[in-house]
């Protein structure tokens, strides 16, 4: 993906540990915003449910996991 030498590259661990602070900050906003739209479609349609709240956000994590997925990746090839 980069055009440098994979002997130049950081360790995947050392990438992991400078990429840390920008994973949890996109992670957390990304999981706020899941939690907070599962909330909004309970309160609004069916009245603060909190069974209604855990099934969308049942249905929401699959994606949330992947975009987290994404995350970590995206910020470990871009420290390395």
């Amino acid at each position: 993906m980069n055009d440098v030498p994979e002997t130049l590259r950081r360790p995947m661990l050392l990438a992991f540990l400078h990429a840390l602070p920008a994973i949890l900050l996109l992670m957390g906003y990304l999981w706020l915003a899941i939690a907070i739209a599962a909330w909004a479609l309970s309160a609004t349609l069916f009245g603060n449910s909190i069974a209604v709240t855990a099934a969308v956000l049942a249905l929401l994590a699959p994606g949330g996991i992947f975009a987290t997925v994404r995350i970590v990746t995206m910020a470990i090839e871009a420290e390395r």
